[in-house]
């Protein structure tokens, strides 16, 4: 498994468009694609943080934890740092290519 790339987000959002227009709650909904992003397998966490831009590097410490969390929990928490960001930095993007359609 590969790290999603940007352009790959932001297709994913534009599948789902409708969905968005229909939330209230944007931002909830995008966590949720962040976290369905996020993998799940050893071998696919382990891949994928090495592919993360190192800025999302131990990020896992803005959301803490109980301190028996395995590293690769921790790097699973910095995928979802990562992947949250990159699924509202495309949806921005998308709401500032749209409004123009919609005026």
């Amino acid at each position: 498994m590969t790290l999603a790339t940007h352009n790959e987000i932001k297709q994913t959002i534009k599948d789902d468009w409708a969905q968005f227009a229909e939330n209230t709650y944007p931002h909830d909904l995008l966590n949720e694609f962040a976290d369905s992003a996020t993998p799940i397998y050893y071998s696919d966490i382990i891949s994928e943080w090495q592919e993360m831009p190192s800025e999302f590097n131990d990020s896992w410490q803005e959301l803490g934890t109980d301190g028996s969390a395995s590293i690769t929990v921790l790097m699973q928490m910095d995928l979802f740092n990562y992947y949250s960001h990159a699924y509202l930095v495309a949806y921005n993007e998308l709401c500032d290519e749209m409004e123009p359609q919609d005026a």
